[in-house]
C-alpha cells in the first residue's frame, strides 16, 4: 500500500461505478428480461441519480458541481432517444410497469424523453443558483411520466 488517501472525487467515481454494476436482483428487478431489463436498469439509474441529486440540492451532502455533473450525465445518458430506444411497441413482458399508453401518445412520450435529457444537459452546467428550479423541473418532467405511462405499485 502506497499511504496516499483516496480523493474525495476517486471515491465518488467508485461509489457511483458501484452502484451503476449493481446486479439486477438488489434492484428489484430480477424476473426482468430483454428490452424490459434494459428499462428497467435504466430507470433505476437515473432514479437512484435523481436521488442523489436531491440530497445535493437540499444539502444533506456537500455542494460540489462535479457532482451535479456526474449524476446529471447518468439521466442523461439514459434520456431522449436513448430512453425512447428501450419501448418498442408491445413491450408489456412481466415485471414491467409501462402502461400501453406510452405507444398511444407516442409524441406526448417522446417530448417527456427529449425534455428529461435538455433539463439534466442544462442541471450539469448550471451555476448553483440555478439548480434547484432546474431539479424541479426534472422532477416535474419524471412525475408527469410515471403518472401517465407507468403503473402505480
Amino acid at each position: 500500500m502506497s499511504g496516499t488517501k483516496p480523493t474525495k472525487s476517486s471515491l465518488v467515481a467508485v461509489a457511483v461505478l458501484a452502484w451503476v454494476l449493481a446486479p439486477a436482483g438488489a434492484t428489484g428487478h430480477r424476473d426482468a428480461t430483454g428490452i424490459v431489463k434494459q428499462r428497467m436498469d435504466a430507470m433505476t439509474s437515473m432514479g437512484g441519480a435523481m436521488k442523489e441529486l436531491g440530497s445535493l440540492i437540499r444539502g444533506t451532502q456537500q455542494d460540489e458541481a462535479e457532482r451535479f455533473k456526474v449524476y446529471a450525465r447518468t439521466i442523461i445518458q439514459h434520456a431522449g432517444d436513448e430512453l425512447t430506444a428501450l419501448f418498442p411497441e408491445g413491450s408489456l413482458n412481466h415485471p414491467t410497469r409501462t402502461l400501453p399508453s406510452v405507444w398511444a401518445d407516442w409524441d406526448h412520450f417522446v417530448k417527456l424523453a427529449q425534455e428529461l435529457e435538455r433539463t439534466a444537459g442544462s442541471l450539469a452546467s448550471a451555476a448553483p443558483r440555478e439548480r434547484e428550479a432546474l431539479f424541479k423541473r426534472l422532477r416535474r418532467t419524471c412525475a408527469d411520466c410515471h403518472r401517465s405511462f407507468r403503473t402505480k405499485k
